[in-house]
């Protein structure tokens, strides 16, 4: 049967750069840098660019081409919007810290996507500029829009993409980390001792990153209840935080235990010193999906499809829904609808699997498997491992029938 593994997929950079110790005072203060500061792209992209993009993006990530992906983004004008040219250009650190971000940075997001199985859905314009809205499905699901400019040889790029389970574009989050760990740094105002310490706190945030990357999420959330007051209220953090505690809830989850308040407590403490931050809502999903709120999961569910314009993959979150609510029929007519739409996806043919044995229709088991084989990457043994689940269709007419498919093949 397929489980609810939430919505956190975190492809966090830390931005460390290459900072020197030796700091001095800059013209502009990137301290005061806000939102409001960075340029909006300049360019015209027209809703058939912007498709276009899309559409390139989905091929370089499906043929796992790092070299066309490099070439679908402009890294210059995306750490420009962390902090504008001219405030880098007059800030030795910050010239210092672009030239190591940004390898590291294209590294990090193409490393983040390739994990999840990316689909471009539309192109959508806003205040903001022309964006490609992606969603990103793997262990759960997210949404990416891309917003696009042109770079120096005119061809179509990204210059920031907005997180949809962070709440920020890319340049906001860089930005206030930076702003929040290194004040004394940036702004050239630090003795020694406070960029010495600075420098400590990015280094045990890097090693905290690390240990999220690694999936050793206990350990961080040792390391977590180590940290200072003020670390600990650090949004990203405290963002992190929540991402480890979701996966340890969901594996609990998994192996039947009821008790996920390692996950909703660290959802209550993120609301209460962030209380405006624009992930709320998606974080919430999880949060009251553990707390067997299911009719709150489900509206979460109807906000995000309104958001992101409509997405029928997002049935794979009601199905399961109701799958522990005990509403077989609305489970099935979510799963299937999953199956029309997103037919590479496993999940929803295999809860369907589970939902036939249990009522012993083995003629629908047998025409899922075969379906599983044929549109999916998932292969079944011809015995099912010995599953005692199947029993009782191999005593049936139709495991004839599933052992000559696998005979053919």
């Amino acid at each position: 049967m397929v489980k609810f593994y939430g919505l956190v997929n975190l492809g966090l950079t830390l931005a460390v750069g290459i900072f020197c110790s030796c700091a001095k005072k800059p013209k502009k203060d990137p301290l005061k840098v806000t939102k409001a500061d960075v340029a909006k792209p300049a360019a015209e992209i027209t809703q058939a660019a912007a498709e276009k993009f899309g559409k390139d993006m989905d091929l370089a990530l499906r043929d796992n081409n790092p070299i066309r992906f490099r070439k679908l983004l402009d890294l210059d004008e995306i750490f420009y919007r962390i902090f504008p040219k001219d405030v880098v250009d007059g800030n030795r650190q910050l010239s210092e810290a672009k030239t190591g971000w940004e390898p590291a940075i294209q590294q990090s997001v193409y490393q983040s996507l390739e994990k999840v199985r990316v689909e471009f859905l539309r192109a959508v314009k806003d205040a903001d500029g022309m964006k490609a809205r992606f969603r990103l499905a793997g262990q759960g699901v997210n949404y990416w829009d891309m917003l696009l400019g042109r770079n120096a040889a005119g061809q179509v790029c990204f210059v920031d993409y907005l997180d949809y389970t962070s709440g920020e574009f890319l340049s906001d989050s860089q930005r206030q980390l930076m702003q929040q760990m290194l004040p004394g740094l940036l702004s050239g105002s630090g003795t020694r001792p406070d960029v010495a310490r600075e420098m400590r706190s990015m280094k045990k945030l890097a090693e905290m990153v690390n240990l999220m990357r690694s999936g050793q999420h206990a350990k961080f959330l040792d390391e977590y209840d180590r940290l200072g007051a003020d670390l600990k209220q650090q949004r990203t953090i405290m963002y992190l935080r929540i991402g480890a505690a979701n996966q340890i809830a969901a594996a609990e989850l998994q192996q039947g235990k009821v008790g996920f308040e390692v996950y909703t407590k660290a959802v209550d403490e993120y609301r209460v010193v962030h209380a405006t931050a624009a992930n709320i809502e998606l974080l919430s999903l999880d949060y009251y999906f553990f707390k067997k709120e299911y009719k709150k999961a489900i509206e979460i569910i109807d906000q995000l499809e309104r958001r992101v314009g409509g997405d029928p993959y997002l049935n794979l979150l009601r199905a399961n829904i109701y799958i522990v609510s005990k509403e077989a029929g609305l489970a099935k007519k979510h799963f299937r609808s999953v199956v029309e739409s997103c037919p590479w996806e496993a999940k929803a043919y295999l809860a369907l699997l589970g939902i036939g044995l249990n009522e012993k229709n083995y003629p629908e088991v047998t025409r899922l498997m075969i379906a599983l084989e044929k549109k999916t990457e998932v292969k079944m043994d011809i015995n099912f491992n010995g599953a005692k689940e199947f029993d009782p269709y191999r005593s049936s007419p139709e495991m004839t029938k599933w052992k000559a498919h696998k005979l053919a093949q």
